[in-house]
């Protein structure tokens, strides 16, 4: 079995020429990591055991790093209905806020209140040169389509721009300090922001939109985990292509 190298992947991220090949996936569904992990890690149900199958799984999978499944973590949750999902689900189901009433109402959480010391727990179990990845109760587009409804936003956003404001800016701190905390473990050594920016034509919302709402709060998130040394990478779904510029040169992202 090979040796995890972490010092490799980030030769990639800082696109060294001399680095060498790499596997790399953002979630890995729990089939394959309980196959991987076999007799390494006890295939239990609760949230600790199932940590303990995909750091194996991953491991003896031949990667560098376990990309730690944040739901399997109380570190920062946004409270949500459940909704109504088969094949597909819809992106209006399940509204918790539509006016100042209900924005002041909802339960917001205390990202410092989170249980990050799992990162210190499993590193105890990180082998040599292996490191963990850390990423996001999904992102700042993604939680706030979830609370306000896709339709919904896109109306909002015209109708009452500082409401819209007010919900990314109670969405994005919390995040923020979600990414200033975790990337300040050892073992840690890169961290995802995943949000589904775009579907198969362009971005969810227009362009000045997304640069007014989205992007300043990802600029935030990249600056504060590039202060802890360590690379930040983007997981967005949808077509990006008229936003590069925006990602590589004024965000920055390492890698996508």
């Amino acid at each position: 079995m090979r040796k995890p190298d972490f010092s490799n992947f980030l030769k990639v991220l800082h696109r060294d020429q001399h680095a060498g090949p790499v596997l790399f996936e953002f979630i890995i569904c729990d089939r394959i990591l309980e196959h991987f992990a076999g007799n390494d890690a006890k295939n239990g149900t609760d949230n600790w055991s199932r940590l303990l199958i995909a750091l194996h799984g991953y491991k003896n999978a031949g990667y560098d790093f376990c990309a730690v499944p944040q739901w399997l973590t109380n570190t920062l949750n946004f409270p949500q209905k459940d909704i109504h999902k088969e094949r597909s689900v819809s992106l209006n189901e399940g509204v918790l806020i539509t006016d100042w009433e209900s924005f002041e109402k909802y339960p917001w959480p205390d990202p410092d209140a989170g249980e990050y010391d799992v990162y210190e727990k499993l590193g105890k179990h990180l082998p040599d040169g292996m490191k963990l990845i850390a990423f996001g109760p999904s992102g700042v587009l993604e939680n706030v389509v979830n609370l306000v409804g896709f339709e919904n936003l896109c109306l909002m956003s015209l109708l009452d721009e500082s409401l819209t404001t007010e919900i990314f800016k109670a969405v994005g701190e919390r995040l923020l300090r979600y990414y200033e905390i975790s990337a300040g473990f050892d073992s840690v050594g890169a961290l995802i922001g995943n949000d589904d920016w775009g579907f198969k034509t362009q971005t969810m919302l227009d362009i000045p939109s997304m640069r007014k709402f989205v992007f300043p709060w990802h600029k935030k998130i990249v600056k504060a985990i590039h202060d802890k040394g360590k690379p930040a990478i983007l997981h967005s779904c949808g077509n990006l292509v008229e936003v590069f510029d925006d990602l590589i040169d004024d965000i920055k992202y390492d890698a996508k």
